[in-house]
């Protein structure tokens, strides 16, 4: 009868390893020592050296009637492969997952930092100088007239502006600024007064009026 004893050489003989001393001192695999000492069944699956040094994962039994013990192996990394590919897919898909998270993070913070300069925005129309610009009265060719508040006074009053797009326009600008110089040399009872003139720091002239009751005409400002 052939007679086998597998021992463990120590090193990984298919990877080019070398033995370094006698193997008949080298000890018994893991699984041929514990079929041996505890005559019974079990079973490894974190790895063990087998007779050529590969790791493996095994189990095996012991026939008590036959007085001998049988062993399956295999090698550690054909049993883990699909373990280690559902763990790279996984991998893959936490950083995906972690990608579309910061990208809906960022995307949040962008609407919020857009939201806050449209108000801004807003805030810059809605006021005027050092006035409240509340509904619109009437526009004609280079000209919109607003109710406004004047922050200070609390007083309401009408507001005329250069039609946006105009600031540019030096005729237009001369021709606002005679405007509101000759209105405001009128003293007759049936003329409207003129309370400020201005100039906002984006550069649109306006000039502030006296705000009649009544029925807003329509036509040109």
């Amino acid at each position: 009868m052939l007679s086998l004893v597998l021992r463990d050489p120590g090193v990984d003989l298919t990877r080019g390893g070398e033995l370094s001393g006698d193997i008949s001192k080298a000890p018994l695999t893991r699984a041929v020592r514990s079929a041996l000492q505890r005559r019974r069944s079990g079973h490894d699956v974190d790895g063990y050296s087998d007779y050529r040094g590969a790791r493996v994962i095994g189990a095996w039994t012991w026939l008590p009637k036959l007085n001998m013990g049988v062993v399956t192996e295999k090698e550690a990394v054909e049993a883990f492969a699909l373990r280690d590919q559902l763990r790279w897919a996984f991998g893959v898909l936490f950083v995906l997952l972690a990608l579309v998270v910061a990208g809906l993070v960022g995307v949040g913070h962008l609407a919020s930092l857009l939201h806050k300069r449209t108000r801004k925005a807003e805030e810059r129309v809605e006021r005027l100088g050092q006035y409240t610009l509340r509904e619109k009265l009437g526009e004609g060719g280079m000209g919109e007239v607003y109710v406004g508040d004047h922050l200070m006074l609390r007083r309401q009053t009408a507001v005329k502006l250069l039609r946006a797009g105009t600031e540019s326009n030096p005729h237009a600008m001369a021709r606002f600024e005679r405007e509101v110089r000759i209105t405001s040399q009128l003293t007759h009872p049936n003329t409207i007064a003129i309370y400020d003139y201005g100039k906002t720091p984006e550069g649109v002239l306006y000039y502030a009026m006296e705000l009649l009751d009544g029925e807003p005409r329509r036509g040109s400002t």
